[in-house]
């Protein structure tokens, strides 16, 4: 039959036949009508919830084509922990900012707490909930010329562009593709079947120390109060190390292989890595390289005048209550590993403890050369 129904032309007339002729036209023309009206709707809606709330379909991507988006399919990574401070971390700053250069994709400027870029506080509402000023990258450095090559993105900027709609909130909230955890001891459990130097590792929650805060009604973890992660991806951090293994092709061959294995995007297609536990170490001959020979200027970080004022301040101080005359002593402890190391033994002396015994120390290893009191 086909759909189709046969009608006798026997037992209806002319004049009725012109009448659900001129029916079926009506209800054909509202069709289409009502069809043109979805369409216009759902282009009028590209400023609205589809922007940013969109699974990965052809029809939502053909619909975040719209006037805001400067780039489609932008990619983004963010930083959790860099485990050094001040100097070594705007070092690991600095080569992910001159890889990003090289492979198109942009570095979110962190935020930064007590001179370094940690867990804990990696995102705004962690510092509200300890009654904390928010201290972005730009409390320490200078950050004006890298935002405006493009080396480093604002995190509002990046809230924007990667945002979604999460119902279960009703509002919108930035979208982390997925967390990258580096396996720098290749303890992480892996598919054997694969040799790639990243795998999904979803069910390895334990080795991510990012804090959750349950799931979204979509399926999405929560990781405060505004951002959300739909994944978690593996790096082989031996790999990486390894200078030879690494080029532009490893960054494109991550982006795609997140970009397949997840569901969502955010406004304008937008694709957000956000590195759990990146080192300097890694990557560090292929970065240093492109910093050399492409990138020194662009990638460039001085002391903000903020932290400049500080520093004077102190040592202006310090000068005052020593009195300038006096022979002084500067002491620069390098103590984050002793740091974890002490923190992380229950039964073992405090890093006050530790500290004061240096410094005893070396007052009396002082006293006994210069024969004089270091106060």
């Amino acid at each position: 039959m086909n759909g189709r129904v046969r009608v006798k032309k026997s037992s209806i007339s002319s004049s009725t036949l012109t009448q659900l002729s001129i029916l079926f036209s009506i209800v054909t023309l509202s069709i289409i009508t009502w069809d043109l009206i979805r369409v216009k709707f759902k282009l009028d809606s590209c400023s609205t919830q589809l922007d940013n709330y969109a699974f990965h379909s052809p029809e939502l991507n053909t619909i975040q084509q719209h006037s805001e988006c400067t780039k489609q399919d932008q990619h983004f990574v963010l930083l959790f922990d860099l485990w050094e401070r001040l100097a070594n971390f705007r070092t690991a700053l600095q080569q992910i900012m001159a890889i990003g250069l090289d492979s198109e994709f942009k570095v979110v400027e962190p935020f930064v707490y007590e001179t370094k870029v940690q867990y804990g506080m990696h995102l705004p509402y962690l510092f509200r909930t300890k009654n904390a000023s928010i201290q972005g990258l730009s409390t320490y450095f200078s950050t004006e010329t890298a935002i405006e090559n493009g080396s480093l993105i604002e995190y509002k900027n990046w809230r924007n562009s990667a945002s979604i709609h999460d119902p279960s909130v009703q509002s919108t909230v930035g979208y982390i593709s997925a967390l990258v955890v580096f396996d720098w001891k290749n303890e992480l459990p892996r598919n054997s079947q694969t040799a790639d130097p990243f795998w999904w590792c979803d069910g390895t929650h334990a080795f991510s120390n990012v804090i959750e805060d349950g799931t979204t009604s979509n399926g999405l973890i929560s990781i405060g109060q505004d951002v959300v992660y739909e994944r978690i991806v593996c790096v082989d951090g031996v790999f990486v190390e390894n200078d030879k293994n690494i080029g532009r092709e490893f960054f494109d061959e991550l982006f795609e292989l997140v970009k397949a294995g997840t569901r969502f995007r955010g406004k304008c297609g937008a694709i957000t890595l956000a590195f759990e536990n990146y080192r300097k170490n890694g990557f560090g001959k292929y970065a240093t390289h492109l910093i050399k020979t492409k990138y020194q200027s662009q990638v460039e970080m001085p002391l903000s005048k903020q932290y400049l004022k500080l520093a004077r301040t102190v040592i202006a101080r310090k000068k005052h209550e020593l009195n300038s005359n006096a022979a002084s002593i500067v002491v620069h402890f390098r103590m984050g590993k002793t740091m974890a190391l002490l923190e992380g033994q229950s039964d073992s002396i405090t890093l006050s403890e530790w500290a004061n015994g240096c410094l005893h120390d070396l007052k009396n290893r002082t006293d006994s050369i210069f024969q004089t009191t270091v106060k």
